[in-house]
């Protein structure tokens, strides 16, 4: 995160120039009090100007799956645009999402929750029972992440949702305790492979090619 949001307003510097937009949005990666250490932040973006314009971290106050809702109704309110696919997705290439990958997989809950088509959001490869095991057993969940699972899971509670298809069941979902998500020990052993590989490619100068 140490680029995207400077980088993603210096994309926009020359229709700022030549249309004389006094007001930029970017959108927020994190929530207010759900945060991890970003060059994307109000505290950075909201700094940038260009040609005397101003800009707006737009979305800060607001949580995850309440983003995710606005989405689910305005699609919801607005029948006649049809599906509404959405790139989520670090994996994959191109314009499609791998469905695979943690983010797929919370993106497509936080929308099942609110009771979303997941295909008509460019999200079809999810599958519930994958993402269950994923979750569950093997993906390692920072304290941000698991908030917005949390949020996924209050919301599948409430709405209580009806799946469209069997592989979008997530009722799983709701037993689920978040506080004690990490304590596999399995998983705990794969994290700390993880982090001293991470040190050691640090610490072992690479090859020149």
């Amino acid at each position: 995160g140490f680029q995207h949001g400077i980088g993603i307003l210096g994309h926009a510097a020359p229709l700022i120039f030549k249309y004389n937009i006094a007001e930029l949005h970017i959108a927020a990666s994190f929530t207010y009090g759900n945060t991890v250490p970003c060059a994307s932040d109000p505290t950075i973006d909201e700094h940038f100007t260009i040609a005397g314009n101003r800009t707006v971290h737009n979305g800060y106050d607001k949580t995850r799956q309440a983003k995710v809702k606005n989405i689910y109704c305005f699609k919801n309110n607005h029948p006649e645009i049809g599906n509404l696919p959405i790139k989520v997705c670090w994996k994959s290439q191109g314009a499609k999402n791998c469905g695979k990958c943690e983010k797929c997989m919370r993106t497509a809950c936080e929308f099942l929750a609110e009771g979303g088509d997941v295909v008509g959001l460019s999200l079809e490869k999810f599958d519930g029972n994958y993402a269950k095991d994923f979750i569950i057993n093997k993906f390692w969940l920072t304290e941000n992440l698991r908030a917005d699972w949390t949020g996924a899971q209050a919301s599948l509670i409430k709405n209580n949702p009806h799946f469209k298809r069997k592989s979008d069941n997530i009722n799983w979902l709701k037993e689920v305790d978040f506080n004690k998500i990490n304590n596999k020990f399995s998983k705990q052993i794969k994290h700390r492979i993880t982090i001293i590989d991470k040190t050691m490619r640090k610490l072992i100068p690479r090859k020149i090619k």
